[in-house]
């Protein structure tokens, strides 16, 4: 015994001497071994693997290949957009993603079932493919594909935006995609909508962006939501500052859900930039709520109200508040019903604010006299760059030339503001240029005052150099429009109200942009009893009835669930609940059953979790 260990203690591996040692191997990256491409050669290796797996080659790849003129640097989008793939399709972009990386990848409308959609996911993430991950109204989509999404997003540090809208997320979805969320996963922007997220799927996904640091914008229109579902993105707000935009157009949060939205920014004073309310049916009664929200919040730049029924009472409401608003810059006001004594109303906000640039009032019953007003306020105003107004105002004949002259007016307001703010911009690149030169040493010292010559130079050419940018910028018409998130993936405009993402990537939409859909005027139904301001209980009952056909047509899509998932599920919303009940006065009401006032919402949430 104790000669073998002493023979284990001796043992050595030795080498004989001039052998060379291999300390390391560096990892070969997916596109190591790739010979720089060409268009002739790409396409040549996508054919073959078409015809390998015997399908044929897409025109929209061939054409996009085609147009490429460098290949070593990423290309801004590859648009399959309604082209139906099947999964040999996409075994065969598996050529194309090895030698071509893109910004937006948009398979929206693909008819994508899991193994296509698979395969897509993991090139994407393999090759670092894109950055924009377009897979809307893909319905047909498992809990298998969701799983591998979850980790994807989790795992992947350059996919940053990803479109899920009308994908049909059924219970085994929102808590997969939570669970990343929840995980701090470096996702900054994310669409939900058309996916019938009301109820217990709304309190998960809140549940998991109360902590979450990354996440910058939102959007969950048309889904549905009611005035308790706002309880919870409340909940969600008070305790997340990162979200900056928060999209839940097209819902039915009446007057109780604006309001406990308002109440919740209202505690949050700072964070969310951009908030849309557009088409929620709320009226003048959710008015106070806002304009003390407008009042005390600190960072909220875009609002959208439109279409809703507001009317001149609402209008001169939401004045008060605006006037007591330093940071408002962008004001959506379309379809409210104003007439000639709101827009006199709105013309005393616009003269005196300070930092208003954008105002869309289309599609507002505005006669002569509330356009002087707005002629006359726009003269006062030096920051009112966009005054968005329908060009057939109706008037009598002999007010004609009037009309004429006021709109020329406006448009010249417009330009001298325009041209303002480009002196402002020029005047801080001009203070930012010196103190740059100053923290770096390039101008004299303080005793003397003088800078240096070369240091003199190099200011100038600075200056020289953010002059002609501005008059670049001039000569393009920049007048604030913002690029939407359809014109990004496809070229198409935007007919909605703001899809607003982040700036430095162009994924901003214009609050101003027209709305093309039928050119139907508004119908409102009469007002319910039950939609009382304050009144949080009768949200339930009297919004669950006016939910939209196609959200019903969305949950029929929806999976039905195995006793397993259902446990599940409920399990992860009794967490979910828990952990937005923490100090919140309203969330404690709804998530406990022997509350009164929650008893029916708990008890929907239940039978919807459990079949």
């Amino acid at each position: 015994m104790e000669e073998r260990r002493k023979v284990r203690r001796d043992s050595r591996i030795r080498f004989r001497e001039g052998d060379d040692l291999i300390d390391s191997c560096p990892a070969r990256g997916p596109r190591k071994d790739i010979i720089p491409a060409s268009c002739d050669r790409v396409l040549e290796v996508y054919r073959l693997a078409c015809s390998k797996v015997k399908v044929r080659p897409l025109s929209a790849v061939i054409d996009f290949v085609q147009k490429i003129e460098d290949f070593s640097c990423r290309q801004e989008c590859l648009n399959l957009k309604g082209v139906k793939l099947e999964s040999r399709h996409c075994e065969a972009l598996e050529e194309i993603f090895r030698r071509i990386s893109v910004n937006v990848l948009n398979v929206d409308g693909c008819n994508l079932e899991d193994e296509g959609a698979l395969a897509i996911l993991e090139m994407v993430e393999f090759y670092e493919a894109a950055y924009i991950f377009v897979l809307s109204n893909n319905p047909r989509l498992s809990r298998t594909f969701w799983v591998t999404m979850s980790r994807a997003i989790k795992r992947s540090a350059f996919i940053h935006y990803v479109d899920l809208a009308h994908t049909a997320m059924d219970m085994n979805a929102i808590p997969l995609i939570a669970r990343s969320l929840r995980a701090n996963c470096p996702l900054t922007t994310l669409h939900l909508e058309r996916n019938a997220l009301s109820g217990p799927r709304t309190v998960i996904l809140c549940a998991s962006l109360k902590t979450n640091t990354n996440l910058a914008h939102l959007y969950l229109g048309d889904n549905g939501l009611i005035a308790d579902d706002a309880i919870m993105l409340g909940a969600m707000l008070k305790g997340n500052r990162r979200l900056e935009l928060l999209d839940v157009r097209d819902n039915h949060l009446l007057d109780q859900g604006v309001v406990l939205l308002c109440q919740a920014l209202t505690c949050q004073e700072q964070g969310l930039n951009a908030l849309v309310l557009w088409n929620n049916r709320f009226t003048a009664k959710s008015v106070p709520a806002m304009a003390t929200m407008l009042a005390l919040h600190r960072t909220l730049h875009t609002l959208e109200v439109g279409r809703n029924r507001l009317g001149n009472e609402g209008m001169d409401g939401l004045k008060l508040g605006l006037m007591r608003n330093r940071t408002v810059t962008r004001l959506g006001i379309m379809e409210l019903g104003i007439t000639t004594v709101g827009t006199i109303a709105l013309a005393e906000y616009v003269g005196e604010s300070p930092v208003l640039e954008t105002v869309n009032l289309r599609r507002n019953n505005i006669k002569l006299g509330g356009l002087l007003a707005l002629a006359r306020a726009h003269k006062l105003s030096q920051t009112l760059v966009k005054l968005d107004l329908d060009t057939n105002i109706k008037c009598d004949h002999q007010d004609q030339e009037i009309l004429k002259d006021l709109a020329a007016s406006l448009e010249e307001y417009s330009f001298r503001n325009k041209q303002l703010a480009a002196e402002r911009q020029i005047k801080e690149s001009q203070e930012l240029a010196i103190q740059e030169a100053e923290d770096h040493g390039h101008v004299a010292s303080a005793e003397n005052g003088v800078p240096g010559d070369a240091d003199g130079v190099a200011a100038g050419t600075i200056v020289q150099e953010v002059e002609e940018q501005e008059r670049d910028d001039d000569a393009a018409d920049n007048d604030a429009v913002f690029l939407s998130h359809d014109q990004i993936v496809d070229g198409s405009g935007d007919n909605q109200p703001e899809n607003l993402a982040d700036e430095g990537l162009a994924l901003k939409a214009h609050l101003d942009g027209d709305f093309d859909a039928e050119d139907e005027e508004m119908v409102f139904e009469e007002d319910e009893e039950a939609t009382v301001a304050a009144g949080v209980p009768a949200a339930v009952t009297a919004s669950a009835d006016n939910h939209s056909a196609e959200v019903e047509q969305s949950r029929e899509l929806l999976q039905s669930p195995t006793a397993e998932e259902s446990l599940s599920f409920s399990n992860e919303l009794e967490a979910a609940l828990e952990e937005l009940r923490d100090g919140d006065d309203a969330v404690v009401g709804l998530a406990r059953p022997d509350s009164e006032q929650s008893s029916t919402l708990h008890s929907d949430i239940m039978s919807n979790c459990l079949g």
